[in-house]
């Protein structure tokens, strides 16, 4: 079956759909309703109606080719949002149309069928990725893709064609125990504290519009979709914190805003006085360049006097002359996350804290990434312990104590 095409529209105050699709046979076939009170049931209605074809009527799994179970898995598994973030999504899209389609069904003569695939071909596509998998200029193949990379593609597959089993059209999943490409996290790039107030002190000189939003990130450690989201309404300058409450993230070239991905990256962070005050003056400077333009109050933080908001490559771009500027390595944006982290932990404070200061959903992850960083804080609280536990002995003994049994 290849791809549907769908309509909803409004009939005499009800809703109602219709959708065409392909047989494997070719021939386009129809299927519609009407009738429905609001559009959510009319949607609601036409994803069953299209689950139920894709689940087995009218399709004969031995005749499907792979090109075309993708093409019509993807299409419902755009529409079925269920909660997936638009990066989620389109990653997914870019894994099969970049990927899994041009390297697995490559040959129209031959085409791959759905029920032709097997571990070894899947294991075969693996190590194509690894050793050609880049697409270059014109998709021309620019080189191995990474390990990690490689699992994500593989991890897609694998979800597409669980569905093809849960539904019957394969008796197993070929892409299960496809060993994975080892892949180790790649070594952290962190700033020391000299670093930090360095590149903050020339931004500062520079006069730098987006000073505020470097210090904000060194403070916090938050990442750059939940800084490009932020709200005046979620800044607290009384009780000096900021609450992320969205995130501003990019597909392709569409900027969007989303939700944070869990439960823990909904957060309220405590920051300094510092940065309260360099976002007090950036605030005046938006409000005074609103008032000038005839604009209303700017809404969202990371906005350029002009009005418009900042993109999350602009940011980066701008990130990286700030860090040029100030003869600093080239790092990532995301770096700077890194560096608040190792900065908290090696002075000591509790990972439990540092984890929900990220929005890490367990501080298991945060000991994960960062545990290279603890022997310092360990260290560190050793001392203290050990310094404290001399004073307490040089002083006079406490008689009372003497024979007492804690339970």
């Amino acid at each position: 079956m290849t791809k549907q095409k769908t309509y909803i529209s409004k009939r005499n105050d009800k809703w109602c759909y219709r959708f065409s699709y392909r047989d494997n046979h070719g021939r386009r076939r129809y299927k519609s309703a009407q009738g429905f009170t609001s559009k959510a049931d009319a949607e609601k209605y036409l994803t069953q109606a299209q689950s139920e074809i894709h689940a087995g009527r009218g399709i004969n799994p031995a005749k499907m080719t792979l090109a075309d179970y993708l093409a019509g898995w993807l299409d419902e598994y755009k529409r079925a949002t269920g909660g997936r973030k638009a990066t989620t999504i389109a990653e997914t899209q870019t894994n099969i149309r970049a990927y899994i389609l041009p390297m697995l069904c490559a040959d129209s003569e031959r085409p791959l069928m759905l029920g032709k695939v097997k571990p070894e071909i899947v294991a075969q596509f693996a190590a194509d990725l690894l050793d050609h998998g880049r697409r270059g200029v014109n998709g021309n193949a620019g080189g191995g893709l990474s390990p990690k990379s490689v699992r994500n593609i593989l991890c897609t597959l694998r979800h597409a064609l669980e569905t093809a089993k849960r539904r019957g059209y394969i008796a197993s999943n070929p892409a299960d125990h496809i060993q994975l490409p080892k892949w180790e996290r790649r070594d952290l790039q962190v700033w020391e504290s000299a670093q930090f107030a360095h590149f903050l002190t020339v931004a500062a000189d520079a006069d730098d519009a987006l000073y505020a939003l470097w210090r904000l990130v060194i403070a916090t450690g938050m990442r750059r979709g939940e800084l490009l989201g932020l709200r005046w309404s979620d800044l607290d300058m009384a009780d000096a914190t900021v609450t992320i409450r969205q995130t501003r993230v990019s597909d392709g070239y569409k900027v969007s805003i989303t939700t944070p991905k869990t439960k823990a990256g909904r957060r309220t962070i405590a920051i300094d006085t510092g940065t309260v005050v360099a976002l007090a003056h950036l605030k005046n400077q938006q409000a005074a360049a609103a008032e000038l333009l005839g604009l209303p109050p700017f809404d969202l933080i990371a906005t350029d006097n002009d009005g418009q908001l900042i993109r999350p490559n602009t940011l980066l771009a701008r990130f990286h002359a700030a860090t040029s500027r100030a003869n600093l390595p080239k790092c990532r944006l995301h770096d700077l996350r890194h560096s608040a982290a190792a900065y908290q932990l090696e002075r000591g404070v509790p990972v439990h804290i540092v984890a929900g200061r990220l929005g890490h959903a367990s501080p298991a992850t945060t000991l994960a990434i960062y545990a290279a960083f603890l022997p310092t804080a360990d260290r560190a609280a050793s001392t203290g312990f050990g310094d404290a536990l001399d004073k307490m002995m040089t002083t006079k003994p406490n008689k009372s104590l003497e024979n007492k049994i804690y339970k």
